[in-house]
């Protein structure tokens, strides 16, 4: 797993907080950090935009976004690292696809 790290996606001066888990653990870690201003390392709302069902995916972006947001096609994209060019414009008809492009393969997603 750390050779995740040496990712270019992965920018680690942004860092502000690490949690692990090794393959015998059954929890999430983090570590001891010396925080004596208390200032907030922005995991709470970091780790709040991960959804674990596209279901609860869907009904964040309605909110936030107030559009309709298809469901089997957010649900496609939790089981498969691949995408269509056309589905992205399904989901964004306003993307940007060169950009988006470039993010998706940066995380190792197949754009076709």
């Amino acid at each position: 797993m750390l050779h995740r790290l040496d990712d270019e996606a992965v920018t680690k001066e942004d860092v502000t907080f690490c949690l692990w888990r090794e393959s015998t653990d059954r929890v999430w870690k983090t570590g001891d950090v010396h925080n004596p201003q208390g200032l907030d390392d922005g995991s709470d709302f970091l780790l709040g935009m991960i959804y674990d069902s596209p279901e609860d995916y869907v009904e964040w972006a309605e909110a936030y976004y107030e559009v309709k947001v298809p469901l089997d096609l957010v649900g496609f994209t939790y089981s498969n690292t691949s995408i269509t060019k056309e589905m992205m414009m399904e989901l964004n008809p306003e993307v940007d696809l060169e950009m988006a492009m470039k993010e998706l393969q940066g995380i190792r997603f197949t754009v076709t």
